[in-house]
């Protein structure tokens, strides 16, 4: 069975460029703060199925509840009884300190997806997550 990865996160922190990058796949990615992701969608591979997201806080007004909403159409079409089984989920974050309100907002959401996930508990599910961030830190 081939791996899922879902990749969530903010607008312009990189899921697109990653999704061409590893699905080897002919996809527009954005020039920074602009959305490239209308909607979820999910590439294939020999390996594994690859899921690019809209980006929380997105450039064209759409909520974090309606991406939420979009990811969860996206499981139902290619679920099994509306389960769908996400083994990893690369979490795009920015580096800056004042983003914690909004990091935590986004936990929030990667906890809500356990509802719809194959027998996954809660602890299982966050020891499938990568995070990734963008930009750079100061070295002390």
């Amino acid at each position: 069975m081939k791996k899922t990865i879902l990749a969530i996160g903010s607008t312009g922190l990189g899921k697109t460029t990653m999704a061409r990058l590893l699905c080897e796949v002919d996809v527009e990615d954005s020039s920074g703060t602009k959305s490239a992701t209308k909607e979820a969608i999910m590439y294939e591979t020999n390996e594994f199925l690859f899921i690019d997201t809209c980006g929380f806080d997105d450039s064209s007004d759409t909520t974090d509840e309606e991406v939420f909403h979009d990811i969860m159409r996206l499981f139902q079409r290619y679920g099994k009884n509306n389960i769908f089984n996400i083994d990893v989920i690369l979490w795009f974050c920015c580096e800056s300190v004042r983003e914690m309100a909004h990091l935590r907002r986004e936990a929030r959401f990667i906890q809500r997806l356990i509802e719809y996930t194959d027998e996954c508990k809660p602890i299982d599910l966050w020891k499938n997550v990568l995070i990734i961030t963008k930009g750079t830190f100061p070295i002390a």
